[in-house]
C-alpha cells in the first residue's frame, strides 16, 4: 500500500503495482519492481548456506540440552544463540562440505566461573564418570551451581545429557549413555549454571572418548 503524504498531487511512498515510490533528501523518486530477485550462487554464499543448514540441524538435534544451557541468554532465543555462536566458531567448510569442529562447539556462553581440573573416564559399558575440583567462592562460583553434562556422537547425530542432577560442590557425576551411543566415539561437554538459571558458564570441552 502506498501513502500520499502531500495529497494526490504530491509524491508517494510505497508500492503501486510494479512501481515503488521512495523519498530521499526531500525529493520523491519512483522505480520499477525487479522482475526477479538476484540470487547469485557464489562459492562463498553456498558455503554460508551450507554452514547455516548444518547449524540449524544441530540445533534441532541438541534441542533438549541447549534449550536449558542457553536459558541465561536474553538477547536471543536458545536456537538463535546456538546458530549465531557456532556459525562463527564450530561450523567450517571442508572440501566443499560443512563439518563440525567439536572442540569449538559452543553449548553455552556466559560469565559464570567454570570448574577447574575436570577429567573423564569410562566406568564400564555405557557409563562415563566426570570429576572436577570444587572452586566455590572463587569469583561468582557457588556450591549450588548446577552441572550440565552432554555427550555428542562423533558424527553429531546423537546426544545424551544430564542436567540438575549434580552441583559444583559434588565434584563428580556420572553420565549414562543410551544403547545407540555405546561403542562410538563421543565428545563430552560440561556447563555450569546458577541455581536460578540466570547465569551460565562458557562451554568446557572435556575431550573425545571411545566407548
Amino acid at each position: 500500500m502506498a501513502k500520499l503524504p502531500e495529497g494526490i498531487f504530491g509524491g508517494f511512498r510505497g508500492r503501486i503495482g510494479n512501481v515503488i515510490g521512495v523519498k530521499r533528501n526531500g525529493n520523491y523518486y519512483i522505480k520499477s519492481v525487479p522482475s526477479h530477485i538476484k540470487n547469485p550462487r557464489t562459492k562463498k554464499q553456498q558455503g554460508n548456506r551450507n554452514r547455516f543448514g548444518l547449524a540449524s540441524t544441530l540445533a534441532s538435534r541438541l534441542k533438549p540440552f541447549i534449550k536449558q544451557s542457553f536459558k541465561s541468554v536474553e538477547e536471543k532465543t536458545w536456537r538463535g544463540a546456538f546458530i549465531s555462536y557456532n556459525m562463527k566458531s564450530a561450523i567450517h567448510i571442508s572440501e566443499g562440505s560443512p563439518e563440525v569442529q567439536h572442540e569449538e562447539l559452543i553449548l553455552s556462553a556466559g560469565v559464570l566461573k567454570q570448574v577447574s581440573t575436570a577429567g573423564v573416564k569410562i566406568e564400564g559399558k555405557g557409563r562415563v564418570s566426570i570429576t572436577w575440583s570444587d572452586n566455590s567462592g572463587e569469583g561468582n562460583a557457588r556450591k549450588t551451581d548446577r552441572v550440565l553434562l552432554a555427550a555428542i556422537s562423533d558424527e553429531a547425530k546423537h546426544l545424551c545429557w544430564s542436567a540438575n542432577e549434580a552441583v559444583r560442590s559434588d565434584e563428580s557425576a556420572d553420565l549414562l549413555l543410551l544403547d545407540f551411543m555405546k561403542e562410538r566415539e563421543i565428545h563430552l561437554y560440561l556447563v555450569l549454571q546458577s541455581a536460578d538459571a540466570k547465569m551460565s558458564s562458557n562451554t568446557q570441552y572435556l575431550g573425545r572418548l571411545s566407548t
